[in-house]
Formats: C-alpha cells, sequence, structure tokens
C-alpha cells in the first residue's frame, strides 16, 4: 500500500488522482516508462535530483560522497538555485542543473525563469546526456517527476512512491521505517546495488572549507553563533528563553552572533539587541559568509533548520533545540558533536501541559558540558 508523504487529505487525494490518471493513461496509450533497470552503477551515468530547501540537500551531499568514493560513477545533479553554493563546487558532482518549484521556493521575488529554460534548454541537455538512470531523492510532493517525463521513455527512474506519479517509476520505494533518519532514507534508493549501505554514522556531509575567517565585524573572534527562527514559526523558541540564554552566554564572556534570513529573523534580532549585547548580522550575510561564520565559531546554538547541517559539515559542535521530539530521529544534523533537546514525550502529549517546549535552563545545562568539550579540543 502507498503511503503518501502528506497528512493533509485533500493532499493525499490529489495525489492519488494524479496516479489513478497517470495510470490510466499508461493503459490506454501503452506508453510505459522504461523499466529496465541496470544490473551495477559501476561506471554508469546517473542524475540524482532533490528539489528541496538548504538543509535536506546539505544531507544529500552524504549521499554523493558515498556514491563517488566507492564506486566510478558520473553524477550530474539536479537542484532549486538556492541549493547553488552547497553543490557547485563539489568534487563528486559533474554537472549541475537548476529547477525552482514554484511551491518550495522561499523567496518574495519568485519567477518563472528557471522553468522556462529548463523546458527551452536544460531538458534538451539533459537528453543529449545519456543517462543509465534517474533518481529523486526527495519524497514529498512536489516532486521533479513530472517535469522529468520527456526522459523517462529511455531512462530508468528510482523514486519514493509517496510523492506520487507511480506509473513512472520503475522501481518505487516506499519508506520502510518512522525511525530512520533522512540520510538513510536517501540512501535506501540504491539498496538494489548495494547489499552493505552506510547508516546515519557513517555518512558525512560536505560543504566547501573556508581558510580565512570574515574579516567584518572586527569583533568576531571567541564567539557563538545563535539562529533564532527557521522557515516554519512552529520550530520557533520563545524570546524569553533566548534573552535569558544569550545573557547567560555573554556573562561567560562569549561573543554571541545573531544570524537569519527574512522578516522575522530581522524582528528577533532587533527586540533581542535592544535587550542583550550581541553583534547582529542577521540579513547581511550571503550563504558562503554563514556558512563560513559558522565554520570558525566555538559553538552554535540554533532550532531546527539549515544551521545545524552547515556546523555538521565543519565538524562544529553546538545545540539544536527542537519545538518537537517526533522529528529528531528524521532531521538530527549528522555529527556525534551535536546536541539535540526536545521536550519530552510526556509533555508533549499532555494538552494539560501548556509551557512544553525545552527550557532555558536545560540548554544551559548541555552548554556546560559543550564549553567542556570546545576547551578541551
Amino acid at each position: 500500500m502507498i503511503r503518501y508523504a502528506r497528512r493533509n487529505p485533500l493532499h493525499i487525494l490529489k495525489l492519488i488522482v494524479i496516479d489513478l490518471f497517470y495510470l490510466l493513461k499508461h493503459l490506454i496509450l501503452k506508453n510505459e516508462c522504461i523499466n529496465n533497470l541496470p544490473c551495477s552503477l559501476e561506471g554508469k551515468k546517473i542524475l540524482l535530483c532533490n528539489p528541496a530547501h538548504l538543509g535536506d540537500v546539505i544531507i544529500s551531499t552524504s549521499i554523493v560522497d558515498f556514491l563517488k568514493k566507492n564506486h566510478h560513477i558520473h553524477i550530474d545533479f539536479l537542484c532549486g538555485t538556492w541549493a547553488s553554493p552547497i553543490l557547485e563546487h563539489h568534487p563528486g558532482i559533474d554537472n549541475l542543473f537548476f529547477l525552482d518549484l514554484p511551491m518550495l521556493c522561499r523567496s518574495k521575488y519568485s519567477n518563472n525563469k528557471t522553468l522556462t529554460y529548463f523546458k527551452n534548454i536544460t531538458l534538451n541537455k539533459l537528453r543529449s546526456n545519456n543517462y543509465d538512470l534517474i533518481v529523486v531523492l526527495y519524497s514529498y510532493e512536489p516532486s521533479y517527476i513530472p517535469y522529468l517525463i520527456p526522459l523517462l521513455n529511455r531512462v530508468p527512474l528510482v523514486a519514493y512512491a509517496s510523492a506520487g506519479y507511480n506509473s513512472f517509476i520503475a522501481d518505487p520505494f516506499n519508506i520502510s521505517s518512522d525511525k530512520l533518519h533522512e540520510s538513510e532514507i536517501q540512501i535506501s534508493l540504491f539498496k538494489r546495488w548495494f547489499k552493505n549501505l552506510p547508516n546515519k554514522q557513517l555518512l558525512k556531509c560536505w560543504l566547501p572549507k573556508h581558510h580565512a575567517r570574515l574579516s567584518q565585524p572586527r569583533q568576531l573572534n571567541n564567539y557563538c553563533v545563535i539562529h533564532t527562527t527557521s522557515s516554519s514559526s512552529k520550530k520557533d523558541w520563545p524570546l524569553k528563553h533566548w534573552e535569558f540564554l544569550i545573557n547567560h552566554i555573554v556573562s561567560l564572556n562569549i561573543n554571541v552572533v545573531l544570524t537569519g534570513h527574512g522578516e522575522r529573523d530581522q524582528k528577533n534580532s532587533l527586540f533581542l539587541s535592544n535587550k542583550c549585547n550581541v553583534i547582529n548580522l542577521t540579513n547581511s550575510l550571503c550563504f558562503d559568509d554563514f556558512s563560513n561564520l559558522i565554520e570558525h565559531s566555538n559553538f552554535f546554538i540554533s532550532v531546527d533548520t539549515v544551521t545545524p547541517h552547515i556546523a555538521a559539515a565543519y565538524d562544529v559542535k553546538g545545540i539544536v533545540i527542537f519545538n518537537t521530539p517526533k522529528t529528531i530521529h528524521r532531521w538530527a544534523p549528522l555529527s556525534n558533536k551535536i546536541i539535540c533537546l526536545s521536550p519530552s514525550e510526556s509533555n508533549y502529549h499532555d494538552s494539560l501541559v501548556s509551557n512544553w517546549c525545552v527550557s532555558p535552563h536545560e540548554v544551559i545545562k548541555n552548554l556546560d558540558i559543550l564549553r567542556i568539550h570546545v576547551m578541551t579540543h
């Protein structure tokens, strides 16, 4: 049975209708997609696809590393333009292509330029590349699959059944467990070809190294990075908790640098700048400078967003504050140097507990553990 990666009944109904439509179309027109999967990936040419946001794509770099280091595979990658700073210098990626899906674009200035370019130019380039396999690493809808349909009469597709368009998938995958990490979910798409797939402890994300730290502002020395918001307000931590925590860190003679991007981040940072002694770099860093800042920090503290995944790629220690225990197993950063905190299961499910989020005192307790590790390494 297909488990669609959606909770909204209307979204699930949409995916069912899509699957039924294309199934009937295939049965009537007899133009089914190709199903002859290669017996081995050694020396093959594959197209990896992930339209997702930055954190998800950083996790995908661990899959690229596994495929490239252990096997002679030519790897091209299709992603959103926002992922370009992550992948454009990756030594394991031979060619990079872009397509922004409107539903995943977070910019207010979103346009259809990449879609037009994809249809007119990129699709022809992909056709001429003669891939042996296409693999879609994203298990949700919206999907790249409908845009790749012109290629699927020649190239087999491996993807998740949960994103729909199952009539086009040569080997549709159902996610086998709710307790798998995102990296393990993505790499499971290759279990047909590799008997011993690495678990999350053996996978490592990749980002380009920065040999010199940011030169401005000059106070950037002995500092930690604090990132207070994510794309979803449901992941946010109360401002009063951040204020309490930041004042504690400042009392330890550690500089606090606030980061973020967008209106909510700016609002939080202005509030905290008025209450605490901080360096506010919100909305002033490109992705490369942001990752540089994290790479050279003493440690970071953040909600569940891209920041922990950047830190994991650079082996930077830190604390991630989750607002639900349900998502840690899937979205925890790939690092044993990062502490993940969340409300207890009992409090989270107790409707009588109104203030069920992680307390600042719990973060401070783990911060003491973290500072010991920072000082001894």
